[in-house]
């Protein structure tokens, strides 16, 4: 038996689950959080609630619920986004408007679900409008998506919102122990407390060794800010001066780190990056320097996401950090 991984997400679930079993679930419900949160199986746990066959659902062993496990459910369509733009636009949504009105295969509903609807271009949203405002009474519309404030207001006003939260390191390590038994468990202790309570990110950082070395960079850059280290800083920055996706990451987690950094300076031992050098950092650093770093990071996202030369903007972002501890 397979049970979806619903860590973070207990208060949620028990919402969705009383909503459904008092038969006053929504028909439109938009799923937010950022990528690797559980989104997706968030959607499809709510999938197996609708469709499952048993008295105290979802048993996760009738038929529905395998199908839905293995993605073959014929009364679930899933929506992705499509072509060069990975957007959705509406030749993406004809599934739905072919099968909205036809009666369900299997179970007592039909459900679509629109993956990365927030990618959904502003054909596709009044198309979808027109559907979600009077659907029939046997369908179920789930979005997911990271920025809810790409869709429309008038879309997000008859969605009901579920955000999800990060779970916590513990139970983070507890799936990634039970998941990778032959991992060393130092690896998963590192994963867990680095990913922000992020599953998907956590067995990213185990998996990936791309993304591990990102984030012993991110270590090493904060190192350097605080030990005044220009040459371990040059270089570390220096080593994305020709992958724009990766620093920026490398930026977004560093603002995590200064924000830790600002939160131990006024008393808050949560850590929300997992990096150790924050709480050195925070020694050595006020509170108007971790702000003026953060200002750093912020800069340097904003230059790259006008298209400023990449290489330029590092070097300019390496100054900043540089100035904002006053060295």
């Amino acid at each position: 038996m397979r049970q979806f991984d619903l860590m973070g997400k207990s208060s949620a679930a028990h919402s969705v689950k009383a909503s459904i079993n008092a038969k006053r679930l929504s028909h439109a419900i938009m799923i937010t959080g950022e990528k690797g949160i559980g989104k997706k199986t968030f959607a499809n746990y709510i999938c197996s609630l609708l469709v499952c066959e048993a008295g105290n659902k979802p048993c996760y062993e009738c038929v529905p619920c395998n199908k839905i496990i293995k993605g073959i459910h014929p009364d679930v369509y899933k929506i992705y986004p499509a072509g060069k733009s990975e957007t959705i636009g509406v030749n993406e949504i004809k599934p739905i408007k072919e099968n909205l009105y036809i009666k369900p295969n299997d179970a007592n509903c039909k459900i679509f679900i629109l993956y990365e609807a927030d990618r959904m271009n502003r054909f596709a949203q009044n198309a979808m409008l027109k559907m979600i405002e009077e659907p029939p009474e046997d369908s179920y519309f789930i979005f997911t998506c990271k920025n809810s404030q790409a869709l429309l207001p008038t879309v997000r006003s008859r969605m009901v919102n579920i955000a999800l939260s990060p779970a916590s390191k513990d139970e983070v390590y507890a799936l990634l122990e039970n998941r990778m038994p032959q991992t060393p468990k130092e690896a998963l202790k590192r994963a867990a407390e680095l990913c922000c309570g992020n599953i998907g990110l956590a067995l990213e950082i185990i998996e990936d060794e791309k993304v591990n070395r990102l984030y012993e960079d991110v270590e090493n850059v904060a190192k350097a800010v605080c030990d005044s280290d220009r040459a371990l800083l040059t270089l570390r920055l220096g080593k994305y001066s020709a992958d724009k996706e990766s620093a920026v990451r490398l930026v977004e987690l560093l603002k995590l780190v200064f924000r830790d950094t600002c939160a131990l300076n006024a008393g808050n031992a949560e850590l929300l990056s997992g990096c150790a050098a924050a709480e050195q950092l925070s020694k050595t650093c006020g509170g108007k320097a971790c702000l003026d770093l953060m200002v750093a990071c912020d800069r340097f996202l904003a230059a790259i996401k006008g298209n400023a030369n990449l290489a330029l903007s590092l070097a300019d972002f390496e100054i900043s950090l540089g100035k904002a501890v006053g060295r």
